[in-house]
């Protein structure tokens, strides 16, 4: 929601503020898995998967994003880089290979760009997370939302 608005902590101390990010948590949407599918689904609703990100007890089958098991932060970046381990691994398996790309998961980042100027990074550093102003976040995600990185991916243009 983008408009002014207050907020009281438990301890009493307000909060103004121009923009509210709601966030609820993550609920997989899972419970489309059957037969030997359902038996990967553990009962938070997310998906057990190997290190080539397949779905635990399928060969060909394989789960990227939000809905793993993989112990990490839900986010794109992740998802993202799912994507490129299991594109590797079903490009393998369709030459006759087995898969042979594994997921390991990164050191968590947070950038939020807001608009063309503006926004904050979190991202690993030598000694430990280091937060990054608004100019080195819109150099690497606000300019264009990483865009012209998923145009290259899908051979399209920006």
């Amino acid at each position: 929601m983008h408009r002014p608005f207050s907020v009281t902590t438990a301890a009493g101390v307000r909060i103004d503020a121009d923009l509210w990010f709601r966030c609820y948590g993550v609920v997989p949407l899972s419970d489309m898995l059957h037969g030997e599918l359902a038996a990967a689904r553990r009962p938070d609703g997310h998906v057990e998967v190997d290190e080539h990100l397949r779905v635990a007890g399928a060969s060909n089958v394989f789960a990227v994003g939000d809905v793993t098991a993989v112990p990490e932060p839900k986010r794109s970046k992740a998802a993202s880089e799912h994507a490129a381990v299991v594109a590797a691994n079903i490009r393998a398996l369709a030459a006759g290979r087995p898969a042979e790309q594994t997921y390991r998961p990164g050191e968590d980042a947070v950038l939020v760009p807001l608009g063309s100027t503006g926004g904050a990074s979190q991202v690993p550093g030598p000694e430990g997370p280091m937060v990054l102003g608004a100019a080195e976040t819109v150099r690497y995600k606000g300019d264009d939302l990483l865009l012209g990185r998923f145009a290259e991916l899908f051979g399209t243009s920006a």
